[in-house]
């Protein structure tokens, strides 16, 4: 049943793929652009992974360093109760937040917004410490139970009320999976910088006018 299966699929695959053959689809100058651009990003991954990353793999004693260093993410890992007001970032003018650093309650702080007139999506939920935006782990390892925390969004802030705290150690071996994916992804990363670093300095960059570096703001975007 199970080759059965993956047959029909194949052939229902080779069907759609003749029917859009003979619409001329494959002409098209979206997809044609839609085919390079995958072609492009295909090519830079299997770059990357034949030869730039590191193929060494992670050794027990960087994982065990890792979770030791980070006691808010496993030892001493905390799950939140929570509740997320989402706000346009505009309307957090100073006499809002003046409002919201006395609001100990959801019922607080949605009084605050509504007094103030500012619109909002509340939700509530639960959030573990490995959840939560990186930026914010130390932050939250200290917060109380009433402390608000932004994270900006675009042009949207989340302002997350804490209503509960408990504490939930995650053993190494229960993580050590997840430890040695990330190292990994770091240490990759790391790596294709500095070759991409490497083919800058030796490479010959011609800018069309508008995207000189001399001009105003693409110097500061380089690094991106």
């Amino acid at each position: 049943d199970a080759k059965r299966g993956a047959v029909d699929a194949l052939v229902e695959r080779e069907l759609l793929l003749q029917e859009a053959m003979s619409a001329k689809l494959d002409r098209d100058a979206d997809v044609l652009q839609a085919i390079d651009t995958a072609r492009r990003q295909i090519l830079i991954d299997i770059y990357a992974q034949r030869m730039v990353y590191p193929t060494a793999a992670i050794t027990e004693a960087e994982k065990k360093a890792y979770y030791a260093e980070h006691p808010e993410l496993f030892d001493q890992r905390r799950v939140y109760e929570m509740t997320v007001f989402q706000v346009k970032s505009a309307d957090l003018v100073p006499g809002v937040m003046v409002a919201l650093d006395v609001a100990r309650t959801p019922e607080a702080t949605r009084s605050g917004l509504d007094e103030a007139r500012v619109h909002y999506l509340e939700r509530s939920g639960e959030q573990s410490a490995e959840q939560l935006p990186m930026g914010l782990v130390k932050q939250f390892s200290t917060a109380e139970v009433g402390d608000i925390l932004a994270s900006q969004q675009g042009e949207s802030t989340n302002l997350m009320q804490i209503t509960s705290v408990a504490t939930k150690p995650a053993a190494f071996a229960d993580t050590a999976p997840m430890i040695e994916q990330y190292l990994a992804s770091v240490r990759n990363q790391a790596a294709l910088q500095e070759r991409v670093k490497q083919l800058r300095e030796r490479a010959n960059v011609a800018y069309a006018d508008e995207f000189t570096p001399e001009k105003a703001g693409v110097v500061a975007s380089a690094p991106q």
